[in-house]
């Protein structure tokens, strides 16, 4: 009889846990990547116009280049997390070392109350 009750009270208790996670949504962040060869001496920097409503973090892949290889290019990974509603957007640029030569692309980022991520992009990096 004990072992029944202390079956029955674990099962309850595995439920009633199982339940505490539901309804929680994980925001599902957003991730882009732009091409990029930093031994040319051009690199791509980044500005978040609302930073309450997204954040970015940014991580370079060098793909299949051996470390020290002049103009063997990557890609830059933008990873968008939502933080709550609202509209943000990442203006970058990607120019020379001297500031010339630059390339933009903007992505405009709509986040709904559950933390859904929708983007539009543009720029001149877009149209080539």
């Amino acid at each position: 009889m004990l072992r029944k009750v202390l079956l029955s009270s674990a099962m309850v208790m595995m439920f009633l846990i199982l339940l505490s996670g539901c309804g929680k949504k994980e925001a599902k962040p957003f991730e882009f990547s732009l091409y990029s060869n930093p031994s040319t001496g051009f690199s791509w920097t980044y500005e978040v116009s609302d930073k309450d409503v997204i954040e970015v973090s940014e991580n370079y892949d060098k793909g299949t280049c051996p470390e020290e290889a002049d103009g063997c290019g990557g890609k830059n990974v933008y990873t968008v997390k939502p933080l709550k509603a609202g509209k943000s957007k990442v203006s970058l640029k990607y120019c020379s070392v001297h500031g010339t030569d630059c390339d933009t692309a903007i992505y405009e980022f709509d986040v709904d109350k559950d933390l859904n991520i929708s983007e539009t992009h543009s720029g001149t990096y877009f149209e080539k």
